[in-house]
């Protein structure tokens, strides 16, 4: 079958399989990072450590109170995959949506959402970029 595409639409095919595939990724990530997490109580019991039961404890981090547990090291990496596939996944996603409205819709729609996509994009990458969590800034004393 022989068509002829419009470099427009094959962004959008090509966007709509990158997100996809990408978005696909994110969701087998997260079912290995379900996994890591609940291994953390086995893990946790084969330890021979003196960890505190009672009070409180000051992790610094979510992330490293996990690993202290008994979540492996490698839960790092896996949580990064997931972050970057998800982002990916989302960002193709937008790729995809905003090229069709300038394609279908007019001028005006196309700029209103366009200002709209790039609004809430700069706040989940202002959000993100800012999350000391992630950024490893608390560190436990």
């Amino acid at each position: 079958m022989t068509t002829t595409a419009t470099p427009a639409m094959t962004l959008i095919s090509f966007a709509s399989y990158a997100a996809i595939l990408f978005n696909g990724i994110a969701t087998i990530a997260s079912l290995f990072l379900v996994d890591r997490l609940g291994d953390i109580d086995l893990n946790e019991a084969r330890k021979d450590l003196d960890r505190a039961t009672e009070g409180r404890v000051e992790p610094g981090s979510s992330l490293k109170l996990l690993l202290d547990y008994g979540a492996r090291p490698n839960l790092t990496y896996i949580i990064i995959q997931w972050l970057l596939y998800l982002f990916l996944g989302t960002a193709f996603i937008f790729l995809q949506t905003l090229t069709y409205v300038w394609l279908r819709e007019g001028r005006v729609m196309s700029i209103i959402l366009t200002a709209l996509t790039g609004t809430a994009v700069i706040g989940l990458l202002f959000t993100s970029w800012f999350n000391m969590e992630f950024r490893g800034r608390n560190k436990a004393q």
